[in-house]
């Protein structure tokens, strides 16, 4: 049952569909900007968190997948470092199973691609195909 509440980190007041009697509750901005900060300030117990609850997986698994890809995506030579971030958890979204881990931009261009084995190979039908042409 949703009740109107005041955040208490602002004076907005909120539809809040929360535990009842709960005497505290944010807004969802509030909400959002407590959570950045909380991962700000532990940034080891939410990538902890955010690798078992995504994927299922400890970052010791998430190390063991590192140290057997040589240290780079699974798809190009792109190391954690090159871009300063860790390389993503790439994984089958139909069935969570975790596939191998990515740099950002080959995880985001098989997510942009749906995962889909036939539009992959149409594209890099249509590269081959437009560098010969340009080629000539």
């Amino acid at each position: 049952m949703a009740t109107d509440r005041v955040c208490i980190d602002c004076p907005q007041t909120f539809e809040w569909k929360g535990t009842k009697g709960h005497p505290l509750a944010r807004c969802p901005a509030c909400k959002r900007e407590h959570l950045k900060a909380q991962k700000r300030a532990n940034p080891d117990i939410w990538r902890k968190y955010q690798y078992k609850h995504n994927f299922g997986i400890t970052i010791a698994e998430y190390d063991l997948m590192l140290k057997a890809q040589g240290g780079h995506c699974d798809l190009c030579p792109r190391t954690a470092c090159d871009d300063g971030r860790r390389l993503h958890v790439d994984h089958d979204h139909a069935t969570g199973k975790v596939r191998a881990l990515l740099c950002h931009n080959c995880n985001r261009a098989l997510g942009l691609m749906k995962d889909d084995p036939d539009l992959l190979r149409r594209a890099a039908n249509y590269l081959e195909h437009h560098r010969s042409l340009r080629c000539a």
